[in-house]
């Protein structure tokens, strides 16, 4: 039986009312079962590549939500996401500290398992993995919590936000398909990016 959207509605709201389990909590188990599914099987069937998602890439031991290729240690430690996210420390602008989204996947590039593909943004403080998994879908879906994901591209970008705002596209409840044309634009200002996200 294929599970729909729907069915994880009834059941978070099942949950809810259980008082041990939070909207977080809530969040992530739908991130699991649903979501992270949606955004591994697009990434293998169009053979999408990205560095976060690389078993290569590993936590720093000297900086914490800082990431580093055991591969290519020349390539620093650097965050996985642009933006603002309330746990980081900003990058400066340059390509020791462009984010790992953005970095072209090099030849030893070995895509995580399906178990494991989200290990990068999963951590102990479950307020920021659901950061993270929220990001990601809004990334990768163009929609979160049956929102448009405007919040990223403002944290990147409030130029490009405003842009959206004025023409009147931020409001939907549907998926944005320009989110990912409009980080691949932001990240055109590093050199060697990613041309595109997705």
């Amino acid at each position: 039986m294929k599970y729909t959207f729907a069915h994880f509605k009834k059941i978070s709201s099942l949950i809810k009312n259980v008082p041990f389990f939070s909207d977080d909590l809530t969040y992530r188990l739908l991130f699991k079962h649903t979501i992270a599914k949606k955004i591994y099987e697009h990434h293998i069937n169009t053979g999408y590549k990205s560095c976060i998602f690389c078993q290569h890439l590993k936590k720093s031991f000297f900086e914490r939500h800082q990431f580093i290729c055991e591969k290519d240690s020349g390539k620093g430690n650097s965050s996985l996401l642009p933006g603002p996210i309330h746990f980081l420390q900003p990058n400066d602008n340059d390509d020791n500290n462009l984010p790992w989204l953005f970095r072209t996947p090099c030849a030893n590039f070995s895509r995580l398992d399906r178990d494991d593909y989200f290990r990068n943004f999963t951590y102990f403080q479950t307020s920021v993995t659901v950061a993270y998994y929220e990001y990601l879908e809004g990334l990768y879906l163009g929609i979160c919590h049956n929102k448009r994901p405007c919040n990223i591209c403002a944290s990147v970008s409030l130029s490009k936000y405003k842009r959206c705002f004025e023409d009147g596209k931020t409001p939907k409840n549907t998926p944005c398909d320009e989110i990912a044309r409009l980080m691949s634009g932001h990240c055109k200002n590093y050199s060697g990016a990613n041309s595109a996200v997705y």
